[in-house]
C-alpha cells in the first residue's frame, strides 16, 4: 500500500496546482502519491495526475475510468492521514500502474517494427 507520511509539524503537505495536497505516500517502486483535495491522486517521478496522463486510455476503458472516478470521489471526503486515504491512494496507484502496463504492451509492437525497418535500411547499405 505504500509507506504514507506523516504530514509536516505545520499539518500542510503544500499544494499542487493549486490544490491542497491531503496526503502523501511513498512507494516501494521509488514513486510517490500525493492525494489532492478533489480526490485526485498525483502519481510522482513526474507528478502527472493520472487522469491527464492516461486520458485517452480511460475513454476506451469505460469501467475503469468509472472505477477510477469511484475512488476520487471516496478520496475527497476521506479524513487526512487515514488508514481508508491510504488504501484508496495505493487502489489508485495500481491503476495507474495497469495503464502504465497497457501503454508498454501497446508500444511494444510498434517498437520491433521500427528496429526492423532500422534492420531492413543497415542491410541496404551493408
Amino acid at each position: 500500500m505504500g509507506n504514507q507520511k506523516k504530514p509536516p509539524k505545520d499539518g500542510d503537505f503544500g499544494t499542487l496546482e493549486g490544490k491542497k495536497i491531503k496526503n502523501e505516500n511513498d512507494f516501494a517502486d521509488g514513486h510517490k502519491a500525493k492525494a489532492l483535495e478533489d480526490g485526485q491522486c498525483v502519481i510522482c517521478s513526474n507528478c502527472e495526475r493520472i487522469r491527464g496522463k492516461f486520458d485517452s486510455e480511460l475513454k476506451a476503458d469505460p469501467e475503469l475510468d468509472a472505477k477510477l472516478k469511484k475512488l476520487e470521489n471516496e478520496l475527497k471526503d476521506l479524513p487526512e492521514g487515514s488508514d481508508a486515504a491510504k488504501k484508496n491512494i495505493a487502489e489508485q496507484k495500481q491503476i495507474h500502474d495497469e495503464l502504465i502496463l497497457r501503454q508498454t504492451i501497446d508500444l511494444e509492437p510498434k517498437v520491433k517494427a521500427f528496429q526492423d525497418r532500422i534492420r531492413r535500411w543497415r542491410s541496404q547499405y551493408d
